[in-house]
């Protein structure tokens, strides 16, 4: 019994370790333009992020799956407002099956929004005042996600369960 602490210890922590660096955030170049529709390619998977900005420009767009977010750098040149279209398969807010709400800062602080959806995409439409430089969306996922991580996790474990079973199995045979 010894040994299967001992090798599930030597197993789990490279493992966990691996799990614990942070996940790369994903840069989305977008056009500085007042308004835009980007076709933005992350893992493999083109996304269209359309943004009507008035009072300035989106220079930037990053996904933070850490986060689960998307943060939009712009430069303003007064006060305005920004419509996003967001496709729901690269970030949503649900609990469950049903929709909650994003939320959302501007410069660090919440601020008010107004939204619509359907079901493939949610528009929101976030207003800010001039010098704002950052507006962060967070919802409850956001590609990229790795669920390749949780299949090589549970294999692990899995294996560090069975493995001496069948050991012993072989013994008595």
């Amino acid at each position: 019994m010894k040994y299967h602490i001992i090798i599930l210890f030597v197993l789990l922590i490279p493992i966990t370790n691996s799990f614990a660096q942070s996940t790369p955030e994903v840069m989305i170049q977008t056009q500085p333009i007042s308004g835009t529709q980007n076709s933005n390619v992350i893992e493999g998977t083109e996304y269209k992020i359309s943004s009507v900005i008035t009072g300035g420009q989106v220079l930037s767009i990053t996904a933070d799956p850490d986060a689960a977010s998307l943060i939009f750098d712009i430069a303003t040149t007064s006060d305005g407002e920004i419509t996003i279209t967001l496709p729901r398969e690269l970030i949503d807010a649900k609990i469950g099956s049903e929709d909650d709400i994003f939320f959302v800062l501007a410069e660090g602080e919440e601020v008010s929004f107004s939204e619509s959806k359907t079901s493939t995409h949610r528009y929101v439409t976030i207003p800010f005042v001039h010098g704002t430089e950052q507006i962060e969306i967070i919802g409850t996922s956001v590609v990229p996600e790795f669920p390749l991580a949780i299949i090589v996790l549970s294999i692990s474990i899995i294996s560090i369960i069975f493995i001496p079973q069948l050991t012993r199995l072989k013994l008595r045979i």
